[in-house]
């Protein structure tokens, strides 16, 4: 066996941190933008600073699932009942674990059926991402197969189509206030597909790109998520939620550019890759009974006794 020479060695830790500091990122986005609503009044158009503030953050984090799937689609899943089973073991010891604790101490009343059910959190859709994430995992072998079988012109017509159909006209349905193709808002498999094809087409096809002009593209992408929802809520006289759907164009392109800026980083970290490693448990911890509601009612009692709160600001 020939062994790698350092620089090798060097390159492919860079390749492997820089994707991995984005996965934690990513991750802390997606806990961000769960703790914003019970910490800011956002949407409360008069609430003036909360409002904006809420609003932004979140507009700046909804991007983080859709680059998780990118991510997935970049590599490329090698389909394994191993790693099927891990992530479901995962979800279990959690949400059981979690469900107890609720019980005995009383923030939660033991219900047979639903608990019960708790039991099947893959195909009783306890966790939205997971189910889907594991119907992706199933649906890989053949999406794999497609990507070697299209050339570089069909793979990017299939692009093309699938942006306009599932992500620019539902764009202009909520705008309309009109029913999408899938209904679901981009947290089925549909989005989970298209993303998964995207990130196949960037590894194989995509070149070197600046990240002075990704980051461009991710911070005017997020502003004109947040200038959009907003204009649309004050045109309608109430909060304006639907732009932040997973399959609008401005959360698709968020997602492209943010993940594209990370690509091309020179970076090394064992302990970001450490780090990430535990990025999906922390994850299932906030979203899972107890530890969630523990979560986020410490972060509204910080927001309560937070400086804004005295005047200090």
């Amino acid at each position: 066996m020939i062994s790698k020479s350092k620089g090798a060695k060097d390159k492919e830790l860079s390749r492997e941190t820089k994707f991995e500091l984005l996965r934690v990122i990513c991750m802390i986005f997606v806990i961000t933008e769960h703790l914003v609503p019970h910490i800011s009044d956002m949407q409360n158009m008069n609430a003036g600073f909360e409002y904006y503030i809420g609003n932004i953050v979140r507009s700046f984090c909804i991007i983080a699932v859709n680059c998780f799937v990118l991510l997935s689609g970049y590599f490329g899943i090698k389909l394994k009942v191993k790693r099927i089973l891990q992530l479901d073991a995962i979800v279990w010891f959690w949400g059981i674990t979690g469900l107890i604790l609720a019980t005995m101490s009383g923030m939660h009343v033991f219900q047979v059926k639903p608990d019960i059910l708790s039991l099947l959190p893959i195909i009783t859709k306890r966790n939205w991402f997971v189910t889907t994430y594991v119907v992706l995992c199933l649906l890989s072998p053949v999406l794999n197969f497609l990507t070697k079988k299209l050339n570089k012109r069909q793979f990017q017509s299939l692009i093309i189509l699938m942006v306009v159909v599932f992500y620019l006209i539902p764009t202009i349905d909520y705008t309309l206030n009109a029913p999408t193709v899938t209904l679901d808002s981009g947290y089925g498999i549909v989005n989970f597909v298209c993303l998964y094809f995207i990130g196949r087409y960037m590894n194989i096809y995509l070149g070197e790109i600046k990240r002075a002009y990704t980051g461009v593209g991710y911070f005017f992408s997020c502003v004109l998520l947040f200038a959009a929802n907003h204009i649309m809520s004050v045109l309608v006289g109430f909060y304006y939620i639907s732009y932040l759907s997973y399959d609008t164009i401005f959360c698709l392109a968020g997602a492209v550019f943010f993940f594209l800026w990370f690509r091309e980083l020179d970076l090394q970290s064992k302990i970001i890759n450490w780090i990430a490693g535990y990025s999906f448990a922390a994850f299932i911890i906030h979203t899972s009974p107890f530890y969630g509601e523990v979560i986020f009612e410490k972060a509204l009692l910080i927001s309560e006794k937070s400086i804004l709160q005295y005047g200090l600001v």
